[in-house]
């Protein structure tokens, strides 16, 4: 019989919270507050890319795919596999942060972008223009910690941008709630 070399002491409860779960636990949270009229959604974009690179008009640009490992040219060079086919810190999760409604299902108002490493933190933000103006910050934000990201996400969230689209997301279904009780009676 093999013995098992693993020595591993994993739990099911994480040790740091990613940041994806803080994000989805306040679209719970907005579904409730809203009896589901206005929907906040965390949309992953494509799970494992290359690090981006995040230009001026904030557009976010991905690394070239790995290329082939070469042969190595004497018996003194040795080919770092890191190298080649990519370190764990040049993946990122990256995430769409919106809002929307069941009755506006072709609109959403971008909140923000994020993303992360394999390590959480720090979680990079992309905040919508209008958003970083009113909360007088930079456009792109890095938090280096949960508590950091935490305090940026509390604020984006309580910012009146948001709240005034949530108002006019609210008051569209409110408006399909009522016509649709009236064709009823």
């Amino acid at each position: 019989m093999i013995e098992n070399m693993w020595s591993l002491n994993l739990s099911d409860t994480p040790t740091v919270n990613p940041p994806v779960n803080i994000v989805e636990k306040q679209c719970e949270y907005l579904r409730e507050a809203t009896s589901g009229r206005v929907i906040a959604k965390v949309l992953a974009l494509p799970d494992l890319v290359l690090a981006p690179d995040i230009q001026a008009d904030g557009r976010i640009v991905h690394g070239h795919a790995a290329q082939p490992v070469p042969q190595a040219q004497s018996k003194h060079v040795k080919p770092s596999i890191q190298e080649h086919l990519g370190d764990l810190g040049s993946i990122y999760f990256e995430y769409e942060f919106f809002l929307t409604s069941p009755c506006t299902p072709n609109y959403k108002f971008r909140i923000m972008f994020f993303s992360y490493s394999v390590e959480p933190y720090p979680v990079n933000i992309v905040l919508d223009s209008d958003i970083a103006k009113e909360l007088r910050e930079e456009q792109y934000i890095s938090c280096l910690s949960e508590v950091e990201f935490i305090v940026a996400v509390k604020n984006i969230l309580i910012s009146d941008k948001v709240n005034k689209v949530i108002a006019k997301l609210n008051a569209v279904a409110l408006h399909e709630e009522n016509k649709r009780h009236r064709i009823h009676l």
